[in-house]
Parts: structure tokens; sequence; C-alpha cells
């Protein structure tokens, strides 16, 4: 009876989680943590605090040009820019930056460019720590999340603006084994110039 029941959980589980935004990744998260972070985090908003010299903020960029261009192309700096302190010019500049810090596992940017008021964040920035592999959670939590995509974005490998129009971006994200497709609104935001507004219009797995 009890492992009917263990398995009725886990198909209603799989059912409400199937469907996840790259933006707020919906983890059912009810038990405790467990230990600290397993790799440690980075934290590419930290970087080049205290400078005002636009050119030495620049230098100071956590990432080389190689690295975001690989991914960005001439949009590059655009996302080197918001890293090293300056607003977002677009929503699509902001989506790029994020892609880059699920890219280099940055929770705290991810959570910071996100706006959910039914999350602090604190909490969004604990459940992207999970996502990301970086928190480890307990066995319940684990049952409640074992068929969420989300974690295939744990390992992403590309990175597809398909439209930008106006608040709206649609993209997608490359991942080992899966792709995310998803259509999302933006909107302005006085610290990053733009931020995840909330609302998908779209958000599929395949």
């Amino acid at each position: 009876r009890r492992r009917l029941l263990l398995a009725a959980v886990a198909l209603l589980l799989q059912v409400a989680f199937h469907d996840v935004a790259f933006v707020n990744p919906g983890l059912a998260i009810k038990g405790n943590w467990r230990g600290g972070p397993r790799n440690g985090s980075n934290m590419l908003l930290l970087r080049a605090e205290g400078s005002t010299d636009l050119e030495e903020r620049r230098a100071k960029c956590p990432l080389t040009r190689e690295q975001l261009e690989s991914d960005h192309g001439e949009k590059w700096e655009d996302v080197r820019d918001i890293l090293v302190g300056l607003r977002a010019p677009s929503p699509e500049a902001i989506m790029r930056a994020r892609f880059t810090a699920l890219r280099f596992q940055d929770p705290q940017f991810l959570a910071a460019t996100e706006k959910d008021d039914s999350q602090s964040i604190r909490e969004r920035n604990k459940q992207w720590s999970v996502v990301l592999g970086i928190e480890e959670m307990n066995t319940f939590d684990k049952l409640l999340n074992m068929n969420n995509d989300a974690f295939s974005l744990q390992k992403p490998v590309g990175f597809e603006v398909v439209s930008a129009d106006g608040e709206w971006v649609e993209f997608k994200i490359k991942c080992s084994g899966k792709t995310l497709s998803e259509k999302s609104r933006f909107i302005k935001d006085r610290k990053y110039g733009w931020v995840y507004g909330g609302e998908t219009e779209y958000s599929e797995w395949a």
C-alpha cells in the first residue's frame, strides 16, 4: 500500500511539474536544506565594486571576451557591461546575461533579475542553488521534484534568441539531452535596467 501511495504521489508530481519555466523554475521544496553548497557558486555580480571608471570596471569583468562571445556573438559587450554594473539596455540583453549566470552558476544573479512577489530574493536564490546542483535537497524534496525538467539546466550547452519584441523575449536554451523553448515578458528595473516580470506566454521542454 505504501508503494502504491508513493507511486501515485510521484505520478501527480510528474504532471504538476512537467512544464517549468527557466524564469522561476517552480521547484516544490518543503523540507530543510542538507548542509551547505557542494560545489560553491560563482558570484558574477560581485566583480567591480568601488570602481567608478568604466574602462577599469570592464577590465575587471570576471569573464573574458572569448567566453561571452561564444554564447552571444556580437552582443557579448551588452552582457559584459551588465556584469560590471551597467543597466541592461533591453530585455534581450538581460536575458542573455541570465543565460551567462546559468552557464557559470550564479544563483544570486538569477534570483536578483526576476520579480516574484510570492518569494523573497533569498528564497529564489536557494531555489536556483538547488536547480544548479549547488545545494542538495533532502530525500523528501528529491521525491517531490524527481520529474522536474528544470534540473536539465545544470548542463546548458547553447542559447538562442528567437525573437525580441518590446518587453517580450522568445528564446531557446539547449541543455544536455533536452531543449527549453520559452517566451517571457520583462519589465523595467531601476537597478538592472530590465528584469523578468513574472509572465510567461509558453515554456516547453522537448
